[in-house]
This record gives C-alpha cells, structure tokens and sequence, in this order.
C-alpha cells in the first residue's frame, strides 16, 4: 500500500447562472499502486452532487479533472504531499538577509486543538491520535538576485497534546537550508508563515485536506448541461525528490 495526493477540480454551475466557479480540493489516499487513476476518480466522483438551492435552482458539482497526482516516498507523518509555486508581488520585502518569525498570525491561522492528555493511561493510549494538514509557505532567497516566488507546501502530521501549531513550526524549520548553488551564489530557504492548519481527525485515508474556490475566466465554457471526461485527465506531480521544489 502507498500514499497518494491528488488535485481535483470540481466545477460549481447553478442552471441560468453566468458565473460558475471551480472548487479546487486536494485529497489523500491509500491504496495499492495499481489503477490509481481509477481509484482516484471513484473517490473524487463521489463529490459530485445535485440540488437545489434556497431559490429554487438547481445546482450542480462536477468533477472536471484530476489535475496533479503526487506518489508519497517518505513516511506519511510529517510528509510533504503537495507543493505550489506562486509569485510574490512585492519582492522588496525579502531581501537575502530577511529573517522571518513568529511564522503566524494569531488573527488569521485557521487552527483545531487536538486531543487532550487524560490521567487514564488505559483510556489515553486508547484513544485515536488526531491528523493535521498545515499549509506552509517558504521563500528561497538567492544572494545578488530578486526573489520572484513563493513556495508552499502541504504537510500531514499527527498530534496528540493539542500542540500542532508548535509541531507545524518544527516541521517547517527542519525544510529549511542554506546552500551555495553551482552559480557559486549563497541560497537560503526559509520558512516565512505557516498559512492554515486543519484537524482531519483519526483517519486521514480518503480525506479531503485543502479546498480553495476559483474564479473561472471563461465561465461560457462551462454550461450547465455540459458533461465532462475526467477520466482522460492527465495529472502531473508537484514534488521534486531531489530539490524538494516543483519539477
């Protein structure tokens, strides 16, 4: 058996609506190494659905395609199972001495406690260990040039003292680096916040770990009788073994 991410887009159409809009999830998996694809898309076509709204319309969720698909290589807990390279507006503010911290802002951090520690060995040891998703933003920083992007990361773990911010931290401090680059020029990766971090509870096969709502620039493309053939979908990987950045 092998642990698996996938990016799965969903197109959201209400019937005589001119702005439909994707919902982008990422979902983790085990399963064994054969017809992943077709696995996947049992799994994601389940999020697929039919109603009506409080007006009266019909709304429909459908699943478009699988856009990436990541094979897991290291042990689960505390792996990076997604990764996103995104451009910085303002590269000014991380100049190569840049230091960053406290790594989140307590105003914006979605965050769930765990469960809690009990007097009760028998019961404590009993009791499931909770899994946490954190989404994690870091900027690589080149000595003599601008940087242009940012680099975020998904990491699962799980917890048990109700301490995933700290855990999420200490994660993300460990991908950090300072190498000298075959240009000769100093590189330092550095965690710049920690963005999100989602309870998934005890069971994280077949969970669905991120969700982000899109605009579509070309919502006449998407009607509302339109059918669509994820199953021709050919999703690329996010994660570099070597770098630890997109290929």
């Amino acid at each position: 058996m092998k642990w698996y991410c996938v990016r799965v887009r969903i197109v959201v159409v209400v019937e005589g609506d001119e702005d439909p809009f994707f919902d982008d999830c990422l979902l983790v998996i085990q399963w064994g190494e054969e017809q992943v694809m077709a696995q996947f898309l049992s799994l994601a076509g389940k999020m697929e659905k039919e109603y009506l709204n409080g007006e009266g319309e019909r709304v429909r969720w459908r699943l478009v395609e699988i856009t990436t698909l990541d094979s897991i290589e290291d042990e689960i807990d505390g792996a990076t199972v997604h990764f996103q390279r995104l451009p910085i507006d303002n590269p000014s503010e991380h100049p190569f001495t840049q230091t960053y911290g406290p790594w989140y802002r307590s105003d914006d951090l979605t965050s769930t406690i765990g469960p809690q520690s009990t007097d009760d060995d028998e019961d404590y040891e009993s009791t499931p260990i909770d899994w946490y998703c954190a989404h994690l933003r870091f900027v690589r920083l080149v000595q003599d040039l601008e940087t242009t992007h940012y680099y975020d990361e998904w990491i699962v773990f799980q917890d048990e003292f109700g301490s995933e911010l700290e855990r999420a931290i200490e994660l993300g401090k460990l991908r950090e680096k300072t190498i000298v680059n075959e240009a000769g020029r100093t590189e330092r990766r550095c965690l710049v916040k920690v963005l999100t971090i989602g309870c998934m509870g005890s069971k994280l096969d077949g969970t669905e770990i991120y969700s982000e709502f899109m605009d579509i620039e070309q919502p006449d493309l998407f009607p509302f009788e339109r059918a669509y053939s994820p199953e021709n979908s050919q999703p690329k990987p996010t994660l570099c073994r070597d770098t630890g950045y997109s290929p």
